[in-house]
Formats: structure tokens, sequence, C-alpha cells
């Protein structure tokens, strides 16, 4: 049914008297559910390939994983604050201990000790 030219008239209703308009950024966001800014990145286009193909391969768009990646390096860094200034230059100092050789050792003195 086609709408008639005085159907478009506009109608006063109270119920709105409060309401003010809404911009198109305000409606995104609400419809997004994000207040998420805009970053833009200069790369090869080589890197820009294989980051995509990462990030498709891991179920993740290229934005999560560049946000991912930045929550990384933010949270590694408030590790470190959280430590003193002594161990954070000992950290990663001493390599990690391969426990199953001293496992195996701590056997066999168990064994020449018992047996």
């Amino acid at each position: 049914m086609p709408v008639k030219d005085q159907d478009l008239t506009p109608v006063f209703n109270p119920a709105f008297a409060n309401h003010r308009r809404v911009t198109y950024t305000e409606l995104k966001q609400h419809v997004t559910g994000s207040d998420m800014q805009k970053l833009t990145l200069r790369m090869k286009p080589e890197q820009v390939q294989k980051a995509k193909a990462y990030a498709a391969h891991h179920g993740k768009s290229l934005s999560q994983l560049v946000a991912d990646y930045f929550d990384s390096l933010t949270a590694a860094e408030s590790d470190n604050e959280a430590l003193p200034p002594l161990t954070q230059k000992l950290k990663g100092a001493l390599r990690s201990p391969d426990t199953t050789d001293d496992d195996n050792a701590y056997k066999k003195h168990l064994e020449d000790k018992y047996l």
C-alpha cells in the first residue's frame, strides 16, 4: 500500500519528549557493543598476508590478534613491575632444570642407599 504525504507528518509523542537525537557513532557503538578505536598500521604487504593467514588459522580477526599482542606486552610489563629490582635482574638467568635427569638420579640414589 503506497504511503501518502500526510502519513509522513511528524507526530509529537510525550513519551519521547526528553529524548535527544542519537549520532551515527553512538548508534554504531550501541549496536556493536564496543567503544573501540581505529588504529592504522603500516606494514609490508607480505607481513600483512602472513598476519591475516595466522589470524584466520587461529580463528581470530587481525584486530583481535593485534589487541591480544598488545595485551600480552602490557601484562608482561606489569608482571615485571610486581617483582623487586634484584629479582627482575635475575629473572631468566637460570636455565630450566631438566627434571627427568634429576628424578632418575634421585631414584638411583635411593636404590643404592636402601637396596
